[in-house]
């Protein structure tokens, strides 16, 4: 377990990371940013053309465009590792979280892109590296007790996802807490609380800096950053390309600071170009916003996988180097 400073931490970058993304939701881009440079080239792996699913989480991380393509930055990055390895595509599919894994379970999809690891999910298939990172936020109706942590909403109800990977956590640690499994995007999660289903949500950073500038969410507000929580978004690969994971792990590797960067300013412009051209905000102003956002999402990644790093170099130790 990090010590208690360290969480407060964690905690406080998330929180920091939430502000600094509000007011460039409410600033905004114009320009179009620059793509990605591709990723180092590395020896091709010789597999046949790949049926991807891409999970349609939310915007801008890995989500469907009006023409029904899967778009974000999971996908950015996912096409970098492709790239890198050369890998042959056959197709690919946007579909819910739920749906993508019943796709791997059933054989009809080789690779699922823009989902969070869970215990549950490691049964369909394997996991490499995190690819982008961020945490989560509880969200409250204005004039609610405050809620900054789990302990904070015993007795009460909480809202999240069906199948969220952190509901056997939550029922183990604070089983004091009703759970609502509510949909299977955020919006709907959301709406739970909205409606007084709920007297919380559970969502990610990311998500709750988007929605809540909607106006049918006026009537809620960020209330805490719980750091025992990390979204972490990996690619999934059937069982049978297990082996597979240390060429895509090389390959995430590989991806600089400077492409994610240019990823992130890419995504965090277009998320808030509507936004912009709505409320006739500055352009310089939404520019410096996205870019000092994007900084700060890497380093919060950064600073994830020092933790999974140490953590790893921990239970080495307990075992003994076995």
């Amino acid at each position: 377990m990090p010590s208690a400073a360290r969480r407060a931490a964690v905690a406080l970058l998330f929180a920091l990371l939430w502000a600094l993304g509000g007011a460039v939701a409410r600033a905004a881009p114009g320009a179009h940013a620059a793509a990605a440079a591709p990723a180092g080239r590395a020896k091709a792996v010789p597999v046949s053309p790949l049926r991807v699913v891409a999970v349609n989480a939310f915007r801008p991380i890995s989500f469907a465009d009006e023409n029904g393509a899967a778009v974000g930055v999971v996908e950015d990055y996912f096409e970098l590792v492709r790239r890198a390895l050369d890998l042959p595509l056959r197709d690919v599919r946007v579909m819910s979280a739920n749906d993508a894994e019943q796709a791997l379970r059933d054989g009809e999809a080789d690779i699922v892109i823009g989902i969070v690891q869970s215990e549950e999910r490691t049964q369909n298939g394997v996991f490499t590296a995190p690819v982008y990172s961020t945490g989560a936020a509880i969200v409250t109706r204005h004039g609610a007790p405050a809620a900054p942590s789990f302990s904070d909403l015993k007795g009460k109800t909480l809202a999240l996802r069906e199948h969220h990977f952190a509901i056997p956590m939550l029922r183990q640690h604070w089983p004091q807490v009703a759970l609502l499994e509510s949909g299977v995007d955020s919006r709907s999660v959301l709406k739970a609380v909205a409606s007084r289903r709920a007297d919380a949500a559970l969502v990610s950073i990311d998500a709750s800096r988007v929605w809540l500038a909607q106006p049918e969410f006026a009537s809620l507000v960020v209330s805490g950053f719980p750091a025992d929580i990390q979204y972490e978004f990996a690619f999934q690969l059937q069982p049978g390309l297990a082996e597979l994971v240390p060429r895509f792990n090389e390959a995430i590797a590989q991806i600089t600071t400077e492409q994610r960067s240019t990823i992130l300013e890419r995504w965090l412009a277009n998320s808030l170009r509507v936004k912009a051209s709505r409320q006739g905000i500055p352009l310089a102003t939404a520019m410096f916003g996205a870019v000092a956002l994007s900084a700060i999402l890497i380093l919060a990644f950064a600073l994830a996988r020092m933790r999974r790093a140490h953590r790893a170099e921990r239970e080495r130790g307990f075992t003994g180097g076995r």
